[in-house]
C-alpha cells in the first residue's frame, strides 16, 4: 500500500499535499497475489535519479510551469541529499496545459534534453528559473531555451 513518506507534522508537508509524495514498497511481493496499485510500475521511460536501487522510491507527476512543482523539486533534492543510499525519485511529467500555457512545451524541452543526457540539467534549470521564464510568450519561452541548450552544451539541431 502506498502511504505518504514524511509525517503529517513534517515541515515539508507545509509545502506540498501529503499526497504528493508517495513510498512505494519496491521488496519483491510475497506469495500472496499481488495487490493492485493506483501507480504504474516503474519503466523504462521513467527518468530515475538518486540511487537506483533504493528500497524507497517517490514517484512524482510534475508540471515545470507549477510553483508548487518547483518547490517541490527542491525538496526532493534535499531529500535525496540527505537519504542518498536509501532513495530514488522517479519524475513523470504531469504538464497542466489547461493553465499553464508553456507546461508542455517545457516538457519536451526536458525529454529533448534527455536525448542528449541533460535530463536532469534542463529539468532543475526550468524550475529554478520558473521565475523568468514563465511570464514569456511561447515563442519568447521557445528562444530563451535555445539560449539554455547552448548554456547546457547541448547540440542545438538535436535539441529542435
Amino acid at each position: 500500500e502506498a502511504t505518504p513518506i514524511l509525517p503529517a507534522t513534517s515541515t515539508v508537508s507545509k509545502h506540498i499535499s501529503p499526497t504528493a509524495i508517495t513510498c512505494i514498497d519496491t521488496r519483491p511481493p510475497s506469495n500472496k497475489e499481488e495487490e493492485k496499485s493506483l501507480f504504474q510500475t516503474v519503466q523504462e521511460n521513467d527518468h530515475i535519479y538518486g540511487n537506483i536501487g533504493a528500497f524507497v522510491t517517490i514517484v512524482v507527476y510534475m508540471d515545470y510551469q507549477c510553483v508548487s512543482c518547483a518547490a517541490l523539486n527542491n525538496t526532493l533534492h534535499e531529500i535525496v541529499n540527505t537519504y542518498p543510499e536509501d532513495v530514488r525519485v522517479i519524475f513523470r511529467h504531469f504538464p497542466l496545459i489547461i493553465i499553464h500555457d508553456k507546461a508542455a512545451l517545457a516538457a519536451q524541452a526536458v525529454e529533448s534534453a534527455a536525448m542528449q543526457n541533460k535530463f536532469q540539467e534542463m529539468s532543475d534549470l526550468l524550475f529554478y528559473k520558473q521565475d523568468q521564464w514563465a511570464r514569456f510568450t511561447e515563442t519568447e519561452f521557445e528562444q530563451w531555451l535555445v539560449t539554455q541548450v547552448d548554456a547546457l552544451g547541448m547540440d542545438r539541431t538535436r535539441f529542435r
